[in-house]
């Protein structure tokens, strides 16, 4: 399931205008964190428009806080959240 988790999000990263994965090597990148760069807007707008529908993920570290997001992909997030979450990011354009 994690697998299938990490592959839906990443996907989406790769195709949608306003995101990219940061890790460019997709056998490099991490299946339990995601990590992608947000393009349009910043990380803070993100985070809080997801925040208002139940959607909880962090920021980027450092230098990164307010132009990366970070997804946890762990067991306790179904994937019926990471469906959610890909609708969500998908219509944020």
């Amino acid at each position: 399931e994690g697998i299938y988790k990490a592959a839906l999000i990443y996907g989406l990263l790769e195709r949608h205008k306003g995101f990219e994965p940061f890790i460019q090597t997709e056998k490099n990148r991490s299946k339990t964190v995601l990590v992608a760069n947000v393009l349009a807007g910043t990380s803070s707008e993100l985070i809080a428009k997801l925040k208002a529908q139940g959607i909880v993920i962090g920021s980027g570290y450092g230098k990164f806080k307010d132009s990366q997001i970070r997804i946890a992909n762990f067991p306790t997030h179904s994937k019926e959240v990471f469906e959610r979450l890909y609708d969500l990011l998908e219509a944020d354009a």
